[in-house]
């Protein structure tokens, strides 16, 4: 009887670190951006151990992103335990004098 019990709290206490480590997990990834004369450069830096995927979705006004004209989105896997990777290019297009972006991660 004792040794069901113990297995019985041993699963639980199991299933409970599961759950936490799913929970509570964190990627290790930032994102940051540089201004340029035309448009934006970003860039990712990662300190995770293994490679990651990393989707980012534009909204675009005057906007178009190097390499991809007409999307606007972009996804790239990250190199891991790797500084300033550059991930997408936004430029203006020649039509107005002003551009705006929103990322939607």
């Amino acid at each position: 009887m004792i040794n069901m019990h113990f297995q019985v709290k041993f699963y639980y206490t199991l299933i409970f670190l599961f759950v936490y480590t799913l929970c509570n997990g964190q990627e290790n990834i930032t994102i940051y951006y540089e201004q340029i004369s035309n448009g934006f450069k970003f860039y990712v830096d990662s300190k995770e151990h293994c490679p990651t995927t990393l989707n980012l979705n534009f909204v675009l006004a005057n906007m178009i992103v190097v390499g991809q004209e007409g999307e606007t989105s972009v996804t790239k896997v990250v190199k891991p335990r790797k500084r300033n990777q550059l991930i997408a290019t936004l430029r203006t297009s020649k039509k107005l004098n002003h551009s705006i972006f929103l990322l939607i991660i």
